[in-house]
């Protein structure tokens, strides 16, 4: 099912399959331009394939940066340009030193966290303790946008909720979770 709503998204983009769209153009413009449509194009699919860690070394191959159509494959190179780019603008957040893994932020924790507190709003669960897993994983909240979360994004979400002084995070029994208040 992700792989046609990928498929979807990659017919979609205009740029796509566009030859140049894969090799990082010179003239600055352009190029400007070219990083502005990669974003978008990197936010959506991954989006729609609910995924939130890129792996430069394996993504490198994702339909994403070949397209077999037009016999074009993005180089490492002009991924970690577009990826420098993503740093830039606040879409991806580094993982590892090595700069080979990162968040991709189709949405922001900040979006996330008031994604959850609609929730939080909606169930009535002020002053309730709720486990990392019931917020992304139980059947309460499947109709929910952030089921399925990674959890680090969770946790970087109810840290903006944690700065507003709308949730506590805690541990707990080998286990973590939050109060929200």
């Amino acid at each position: 099912m992700a792989t046609i709503g990928a498929n979807q998204v990659l017919d979609k983009s205009f740029h796509y399959n566009f030859e140049p769209f894969f090799t990082i153009q010179p003239n600055i413009e352009t190029r400007r331009q070219q990083l502005k449509a990669w974003r978008q194009l990197i936010c959506d699919y991954y989006e729609v394939i609910n995924e939130h860690v890129l792996d430069v070394n394996k993504a490198i191959n994702d339909p994403i940066f070949k397209n077999n159509k037009i016999s074009r494959q993005l180089s490492l190179d002009s991924l970690r340009v577009i990826l420098d780019d993503m740093q830039s603008n606040g879409l991806i957040e580094w993982i590892d030193k090595k700069q080979d893994n990162c968040y991709v932020y189709w949405k922001r924790p900040q979006d996330w966290a008031q994604l959850v507190l609609k929730w939080v709003d909606e169930k009535a669960l002020n002053n309730t303790v709720c486990t990392f897993y019931e917020i992304v994983s139980s059947d309460e909240t499947k109709n929910y946008p952030f089921h399925g979360l990674n959890e680090q994004i969770l946790i970087k979400a109810l840290q903006c909720l944690e700065k507003q002084g709308k949730a506590v995070l805690m541990s707990f029994d080998n286990n973590s979770g939050v109060k929200f208040l």
